[in-house]
């Protein structure tokens, strides 16, 4: 982590803990178990993040929506955990708009006469470098006994829910979002007469792990609320010698790598990024202390 001639390092390393560890060394000719106070330097990850963010060859691959794109596997953002795993999906892009979209919101096209017109977004991910969106359909209504409502369009033969791909280029956000959000859910579909037929009782939805705090806290797309990022990040731990000889002196130290960047790009060493190392702490105790401090 060095820059320019004068080798002043970019990012400090930080003294994150002070731990005692018990060994057991030879003195006077018997085994016997030493306690030793011993601090904790690292390279906390938030603090890498900071830096790469602010790389334009890297901003964009840390973090990285779900790949879609077909008859093709460049990237881990391409394989099944990426696709499926809850910790993976994105809650939240940003857009060119006044109003970036969240997991959730009510989207509406920009041309009047695109079907489907009044869906709301479960997923985002990308398709051939196009932003998408899958999104159910639904539609507003007010009916005697419930009040204004929002009916969640579903097959008529098993009750689901009927879901539609978008790309996110083609829809903004409904006017009035925030009060749809209040409303009730409930299942419908329409017959053979087009007259719709709904289920009185409310339907809930799965949602984002991020969805219900949001609204309570914030509202949807408060100025107050902070955009969030998915970072995934691979740790890698290995040991090495702290002597020329590679023999004596054992170091445990752990390592990341940004996990959304290409194949080819994660294996090379100006990707692979230091965290912490220590000859008298294991890999499994760093970890410990990386978990709580390394985030911030």
């Amino acid at each position: 982590m060095w820059h320019g001639e004068t080798h002043e390092p970019k990012i400090q390393m930080t003294m994150v803990a002070k731990t005692i560890v018990s060994n057991r060394r030879n003195i006077d000719g018997q085994s016997e178990r030493v306690e030793e106070n011993v601090k904790l330097y690292m390279y906390k990850p938030s603090e890498l993040l900071k830096h790469l963010i602010a790389n334009p060859k890297m901003s964009s691959h840390l973090s990285a929506l779900p790949d879609y794109t077909y008859d093709q596997r460049i990237s881990l953002t391409q394989g099944d955990k990426w696709k499926t795993n809850p910790l993976f999906q994105h809650p939240m892009v940003m857009t060119l708009g006044p109003s970036d979209l969240w997991v959730g919101d009510f989207v509406v096209p920009r041309n009047p006469d695109v079907l489907p017109s009044f869906i709301k977004i479960f997923k985002f991910y990308i398709k051939d470098s196009i932003i998408m969106a899958d999104a159910w359909v639904t539609e507003y209504a007010s009916l005697p006994g419930l009040g204004d409502i929002i009916i969640l369009l579903c097959n008529n033969t098993d009750g689901e829910p009927v879901y539609t791909s978008i790309s996110l280029d083609s829809y903004v956000l409904a006017e009035h979002n925030d009060i749809y959000q209040q409303w009730q859910h409930h299942r419908g579909w329409h017959d053979f007469y087009g007259n719709l037929v709904y289920q009185p009782e409310p339907y809930m939805l799965d949602k984002h792990s991020i969805f219900e705090a949001r609204y309570r806290a914030f509202g949807s797309n408060s100025t107050g609320w902070n955009r969030v990022r998915v970072v995934p990040l691979n740790l890698f731990t290995d040991d090495t010698s702290g002597n020329r000889s590679k023999k004596w002196n054992k170091f445990e130290s752990w390592s990341m790598v940004p996990a959304g960047l290409p194949l080819e790009d994660g294996n090379k060493r100006e990707n692979i990024f230091l965290v912490c190392l220590h000859n008298r702490l294991s890999a499994v105790q760093m970890l410990c202390l990386l978990s709580i401090y390394g985030p911030g």
